[in-house]
């Protein structure tokens, strides 16, 4: 027995195993994706006032906050809820879309950090299986499944449109549907 669990990544949890939660642990979900891109923008400018805001990435923060200033961020990141911050992930998929080298390195470093849970994942059962990535995560921009995939050299990987536990599904053999693609990858 057990329980879907979703981290971006579709796996059946056995019972027994004791999941973090996003709050201490979402790594590559959008709250960290858009957390991340916050971040790199605002020491940025810290640094060098007035430079950050003319990158792509400040520029899609500043249309997503509705200004290129602290108080339109502060007003977005506390006067919002978790889902509002993540929804800032799209910001980060837009500037790495238009070449923001930062934007980019962070949905690359997402891709890892899914990949992560599912090495995680392989190291309990003691087997590999293949996986499937779903979710709003997964699907912002290509560099996330790509790097999941290289994470996991030898794995079947495969991006799904589909919820996380139809994901798995399809991929235990069951009726599920949902497009995708699979890589598998040689060590």
């Amino acid at each position: 027995g057990g329980e879907w669990q979703s981290a971006d990544v579709a796996v059946l949890i056995p019972t027994d195993y004791q999941t973090k939660g996003v709050i201490i642990d979402d790594a590559g979900g959008g709250y960290w994706i858009a957390t991340r891109g916050l971040r790199s923008l605002l020491r940025r400018e810290d640094a060098a006032p007035g430079s950050a805001w003319g990158t792509p990435l400040g520029k899609a923060f500043a249309r997503a906050v509705g200004g290129a200033d602290w108080p339109s961020v502060r007003q977005a990141v506390y006067g919002g809820d978790r889902g509002a911050i993540g929804r800032l992930a799209l910001a980060v998929a837009e500037a790495a879309g238009e070449g923001d080298a930062f934007a980019l390195a962070i949905l690359e470093a997402a891709g890892r950090e899914l990949a992560t849970f599912a090495q995680a994942m392989e190291a309990r059962l003691r087997r590999r299986l293949p996986v499937a990535l779903a979710g709003g995560a997964a699907r912002l921009h290509p560099a996330i499944f790509a790097c999941f995939s290289e994470a996991l050299s030898g794995v079947e990987t495969r991006f799904v449109t589909i919820d996380a536990a139809a994901g798995a599904a399809l991929l235990g053999g069951s009726s599920a549907s949902g497009e995708g693609q699979t890589r598998r990858r040689a060590d």
